[in-house]
Protein backbone atom coordinates (compact mmCIF):
# COMPACT_ATOMS: atom_id res chain seq x y z
CA UNK A 1 0.00 0.00 0.00
CA UNK A 2 1.28 3.23 -0.70
CA UNK A 3 1.82 5.33 2.38
CA UNK A 4 1.13 8.78 1.14
CA UNK A 5 -2.53 7.76 -0.32
CA UNK A 6 -3.40 4.38 0.67
CA UNK A 7 -3.53 2.98 -2.81
CA UNK A 8 -3.25 -0.89 -3.02
CA UNK A 9 0.08 -1.89 -5.13
CA UNK A 10 1.82 -4.71 -6.24
CA UNK A 11 5.35 -4.53 -5.83
CA UNK A 12 8.12 -7.30 -7.78
CA UNK A 13 11.53 -7.34 -5.90
CA UNK A 14 14.31 -9.44 -7.31
CA UNK A 15 16.78 -11.46 -4.95
CA UNK A 16 19.76 -10.35 -4.81
CA UNK A 17 21.84 -12.35 -5.74
CA UNK A 18 19.37 -13.51 -8.87
CA UNK A 19 21.92 -11.66 -11.34
CA UNK A 20 24.88 -13.16 -9.92
CA UNK A 21 23.18 -16.88 -10.26
CA UNK A 22 21.58 -16.35 -13.84
CA UNK A 23 25.11 -15.65 -14.92
CA UNK A 24 26.35 -18.75 -13.30
CA UNK A 25 23.68 -20.75 -14.74
CA UNK A 26 23.95 -19.71 -17.64
CA UNK A 27 27.25 -20.54 -18.02
CA UNK A 28 26.68 -24.29 -16.95
CA UNK A 29 23.85 -24.33 -19.77
CA UNK A 30 26.32 -23.54 -22.09
CA UNK A 31 28.31 -25.99 -21.59
CA UNK A 32 25.99 -28.83 -21.74
CA UNK A 33 24.20 -27.22 -25.18
CA UNK A 34 28.00 -27.49 -26.25
CA UNK A 35 28.34 -31.37 -25.28
CA UNK A 36 24.70 -31.72 -26.87
CA UNK A 37 25.92 -29.52 -29.75
CA UNK A 38 28.72 -31.69 -30.14
CA UNK A 39 27.05 -35.13 -30.04
CA UNK A 40 24.61 -34.11 -32.70
CA UNK A 41 27.56 -32.88 -34.86
CA UNK A 42 29.35 -36.59 -34.21
CA UNK A 43 25.62 -38.20 -35.33
CA UNK A 44 25.47 -35.74 -38.60
CA UNK A 45 22.46 -34.06 -37.10
CA UNK A 46 22.66 -30.93 -38.29
CA UNK A 47 18.73 -30.06 -38.04
CA UNK A 48 19.15 -27.45 -35.20
CA UNK A 49 21.56 -24.71 -34.40
CA UNK A 50 21.71 -25.58 -30.85
CA UNK A 51 24.45 -22.63 -29.87
CA UNK A 52 23.00 -19.89 -32.19
CA UNK A 53 19.76 -20.52 -29.97
CA UNK A 54 21.30 -20.87 -26.66
CA UNK A 55 23.06 -17.73 -27.05
CA UNK A 56 19.62 -15.65 -28.06
CA UNK A 57 18.04 -17.05 -24.74
CA UNK A 58 20.97 -16.15 -22.60
CA UNK A 59 21.02 -12.78 -23.97
CA UNK A 60 17.04 -12.91 -23.36
CA UNK A 61 17.63 -13.78 -19.56
CA UNK A 62 19.85 -11.32 -18.80
CA UNK A 63 18.11 -8.67 -19.88
CA UNK A 64 14.67 -9.75 -18.36
CA UNK A 65 16.68 -9.22 -14.88
CA UNK A 66 17.05 -5.14 -15.88
CA UNK A 67 13.44 -4.12 -14.15
CA UNK A 68 14.08 -0.49 -15.55
CA UNK A 69 13.70 -2.14 -18.83
CA UNK A 70 10.57 -3.89 -17.70
CA UNK A 71 9.66 -0.38 -16.83
CA UNK A 72 10.12 1.46 -19.99
CA UNK A 73 8.68 -2.25 -21.64
CA UNK A 74 4.82 -1.52 -19.94
CA UNK A 75 5.04 2.20 -20.28
CA UNK A 76 5.34 1.93 -23.91
CA UNK A 77 2.98 -1.02 -24.50
CA UNK A 78 0.37 1.04 -22.39
CA UNK A 79 1.02 3.82 -24.63
CA UNK A 80 0.55 1.58 -28.03
CA UNK A 81 -2.78 0.43 -27.09
CA UNK A 82 -3.73 4.01 -24.78
CA UNK A 83 -6.88 3.87 -27.37
CA UNK A 84 -7.87 0.46 -27.09
CA UNK A 85 -9.91 -0.71 -23.95
CA UNK A 86 -9.79 -4.32 -24.13
CA UNK A 87 -6.54 -4.63 -22.85
CA UNK A 88 -5.14 -2.75 -19.99
CA UNK A 89 -1.54 -2.08 -18.76
CA UNK A 90 -1.14 -1.81 -15.10
CA UNK A 91 -0.23 2.20 -14.01
CA UNK A 92 3.66 2.22 -13.22
CA UNK A 93 5.56 3.95 -10.66
CA UNK A 94 8.70 4.65 -11.36
CA UNK A 95 9.68 6.72 -8.17
CA UNK A 96 8.90 3.92 -6.46
CA UNK A 97 10.97 1.38 -9.26
CA UNK A 98 14.45 1.09 -10.12
CA UNK A 99 16.81 -1.47 -11.82
CA UNK A 100 15.52 -4.53 -9.20
CA UNK A 101 12.44 -3.32 -8.14
CA UNK A 102 9.23 -2.18 -9.51
CA UNK A 103 5.84 -0.97 -8.25
CA UNK A 104 2.99 -0.99 -10.26
CA UNK A 105 -0.91 -0.92 -10.03
CA UNK A 106 -2.50 -4.07 -8.20
CA UNK A 107 -5.47 -5.67 -10.17
CA UNK A 108 -7.54 -7.52 -8.07
CA UNK A 109 -11.07 -9.43 -9.05
CA UNK A 110 -9.79 -10.90 -12.15
CA UNK A 111 -8.78 -14.27 -13.27
CA UNK A 112 -6.13 -16.30 -15.58
CA UNK A 113 -6.91 -16.36 -19.14
CA UNK A 114 -7.22 -20.52 -19.12
CA UNK A 115 -9.28 -20.35 -15.94
CA UNK A 116 -12.07 -20.79 -18.80
CA UNK A 117 -15.17 -22.22 -16.69
CA UNK A 118 -15.35 -19.26 -14.35
CA UNK A 119 -15.02 -16.58 -17.57
CA UNK A 120 -17.31 -18.26 -18.96
CA UNK A 121 -19.82 -18.35 -15.58
CA UNK A 122 -19.06 -14.65 -15.37
CA UNK A 123 -18.95 -13.55 -18.91
CA UNK A 124 -21.63 -16.24 -20.44
CA UNK A 125 -20.24 -18.01 -24.02
CA UNK A 126 -20.59 -15.61 -26.42
CA UNK A 127 -18.03 -12.75 -24.28
CA UNK A 128 -15.55 -15.44 -23.47
CA UNK A 129 -15.28 -17.62 -26.42
CA UNK A 130 -15.23 -14.86 -28.86
CA UNK A 131 -14.31 -11.58 -27.13
CA UNK A 132 -11.51 -12.54 -25.21
CA UNK A 133 -10.03 -14.70 -27.89
CA UNK A 134 -10.50 -12.18 -30.31
CA UNK A 135 -9.16 -9.85 -28.64
CA UNK A 136 -6.23 -11.36 -27.45
CA UNK A 137 -5.01 -12.62 -30.76
CA UNK A 138 -5.56 -8.97 -32.26
CA UNK A 139 -3.57 -7.92 -29.34
CA UNK A 140 -0.83 -9.92 -29.94
CA UNK A 141 -1.47 -9.41 -34.29
CA UNK A 142 -1.26 -5.80 -33.27
CA UNK A 143 2.21 -6.29 -31.30
CA UNK A 144 3.40 -8.03 -34.37
CA UNK A 145 2.89 -6.58 -37.16
CA UNK A 146 1.67 -2.92 -35.91
CA UNK A 147 3.94 -1.52 -33.25
CA UNK A 148 6.81 -4.70 -33.84
CA UNK A 149 6.83 -4.67 -29.92
CA UNK A 150 6.01 -7.78 -28.77
CA UNK A 151 5.23 -9.63 -25.17
CA UNK A 152 7.08 -12.54 -25.48
CA UNK A 153 6.29 -13.84 -21.97
CA UNK A 154 2.67 -14.48 -22.67
CA UNK A 155 1.77 -17.64 -20.63
CA UNK A 156 -1.11 -17.93 -18.16
CA UNK A 157 -0.22 -16.03 -15.18
CA UNK A 158 0.70 -12.77 -16.89
CA UNK A 159 -2.50 -12.24 -18.93
CA UNK A 160 -5.48 -11.76 -16.63
CA UNK A 161 -9.33 -11.08 -17.83
CA UNK A 162 -11.50 -8.66 -15.24
CA UNK A 163 -14.72 -6.96 -15.93
CA UNK A 164 -14.18 -4.12 -17.89
CA UNK A 165 -14.07 -1.21 -15.32
CA UNK A 166 -16.86 1.22 -17.86
CA UNK A 167 -19.09 -2.12 -19.10
CA UNK A 168 -19.41 -4.60 -16.83
CA UNK A 169 -20.97 -6.97 -19.16
CA UNK A 170 -17.24 -7.42 -20.67
CA UNK A 171 -14.79 -8.43 -20.31
CA UNK A 172 -10.57 -6.97 -20.35
CA UNK A 173 -7.33 -8.43 -20.88
CA UNK A 174 -5.06 -7.22 -18.34
CA UNK A 175 -1.62 -7.63 -19.39
CA UNK A 176 1.59 -7.95 -16.87
CA UNK A 177 5.02 -8.63 -16.48
CA UNK A 178 7.01 -6.70 -19.56
CA UNK A 179 10.36 -7.99 -18.49
CA UNK A 180 10.55 -10.05 -21.97
CA UNK A 181 9.76 -8.51 -24.89
CA UNK A 182 11.12 -8.80 -28.55
CA UNK A 183 11.86 -6.23 -30.85
CA UNK A 184 10.35 -7.22 -34.47
CA UNK A 185 12.31 -5.07 -37.08
CA UNK A 186 10.75 -3.11 -40.03
CA UNK A 187 11.78 -5.52 -42.55
CA UNK A 188 10.89 -8.94 -40.79
CA UNK A 189 7.02 -7.49 -39.78
CA UNK A 190 6.37 -6.36 -43.56
CA UNK A 191 8.20 -9.81 -44.72
CA UNK A 192 5.82 -11.67 -42.21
Amino acid sequence: MLKKTGEEVAVKIQFPTLKLQTYYDMKVASFWVKVVDRVAMFLDFKGVNLKKLYSEFEESRMIELDFDLELENGMRTKDNFKDDDRIYIPEFYKEFSGPRMVTMEYIGNSLRIDNIDEIIAKYGNTNADNYVCKALIDIFAKQIFLYGLVHSDGHPGNILVREHPNHSERPQIVLLDHGHYCDVNEEFRMKF
